[in-house]
């Protein structure tokens, strides 16, 4: 129907028909994006975590490096840093709008395609569900069940320690990134023509690269697979293809929110996957059998610095410790 004397629609009748369209557009989209871009990459991701201790017996979990005063420290470090700038945000944003303001095709395109017009707040409020309560609870869940499955549920919490420290920079180095880009949301350009459904935080404005809900999601199933993968869990590939088909999707609700053009989306993908696989391999290795909690050991003398010496005569490399 139209509006007497407008030729407009009327909105009961608009919004109706936009709710059909878009609840068909929303699965037609989702099926489609999960068949063209996630699956090759998942399958890739699966076939790199299988290890034949999956199809066998689960064998003694290998140990892993943990230092749990220093961990904690970082992990409750960063995190109230991160809380901290969520709560001062519209302190910490540009003043003078956005910095990153141009507009590319290849972002408009997949916006074009993904977007779903009507339907932002309920999707945004969808992403936060997934990202913030069902990601860390597959996380943890999945880590609980692996170390009981294994005997050994003492790892549980040293497994669920790393695993937030990786959370907690991926986040501290969003937010960083994120304040120092200022790069303009989707939504804004909407809202600036008064036809946003949806009222936002000016201070979120101009804070879309990259996307924190996919940085985050992707660093905790990554280090949760990573983690898994290090331990020898049987059940590894399980982990990797449960936590990133749900980290995945995460990424697809914030465009379809409108909160994020897909390169932001991709670049938090990368830099969450980077640090969730990077922190465990890096900072809590594999113990070898008679390895101290910390430090190097070598025939009983213990490694606690190593230094190198730069000069004009040469170079060299000094190291102190303890027998």
């Amino acid at each position: 129907g139209s509006l007497p004397g407008t030729g407009k629609r009327s909105r009961r009748n608009l919004s109706g028909a936009f709710c059909a369209r878009g609840h068909w557009r929303f699965r037609a989209r989702f099926r489609a994006f999960m068949k063209l871009r996630l699956a090759p990459a998942l399958a890739a991701l699966v076939a790199m975590a299988v290890t034949p201790a999956a199809a066998s017996a689960q064998t003694a979990p290998r140990e892993l490096s943990v230092n749990v005063p220093v961990d904690l420290a970082v992990t409750g470090g960063l995190g109230a840093i991160w809380i901290g700038s969520e709560l001062a945000k519209s302190s910490l944003v540009p003043s003078g709008g956005c910095r990153w303001c141009a507009r590319n095709s290849f972002d408009e395109s997949v916006r074009k395609a993904l977007w779903i017009p009507g339907a932002e707040k309920r999707i945004g409020l969808l992403a936060d569900l997934n990202g913030f309560l069902l990601v860390p609870a597959l996380a943890y869940g999945n880590l609980a069940f692996l170390s009981q499955d294994a005997k050994r549920p003492n790892y549980f919490w040293k497994d669920a320690l790393i695993i937030t420290e990786v959370a907690t920079v991926a986040a501290a180095l969003n937010q960083g990134t994120k304040f120092f880009v200022a790069r303009e949301r989707p939504f804004v350009r909407n809202k600036a023509i008064g036809s946003s459904p949806v009222t936002y935080n000016s201070a979120d404005e101009n804070l879309s690269f990259y996307s924190g809900h996919t940085s985050l999601a992707f660093s905790m199933a990554a280090a949760t697979g990573t983690v898994a993968q290090m331990r020898g869990y049987r059940y590894t590939p399980y982990v990797w293809a449960t936590g990133f088909s749900l980290a995945a999707f995460v990424g697809y609700l914030r465009i379809a929110a409108d909160k994020h053009y897909m390169s932001d989306v991709l670049v938090g993908a990368a830099t969450g996957t980077a640090a969730g696989v990077l922190i465990p391999l890096l900072f809590h290795p594999i113990r070898k059998t008679g390895d101290a909690p910390s430090g190097t050991t070598t025939r009983g003398f213990t490694v606690q610095n190593i230094a190198p010496n730069l000069s004009t005569q040469g170079a060299t490399v000094s190291f102190g410790g303890v027998f």
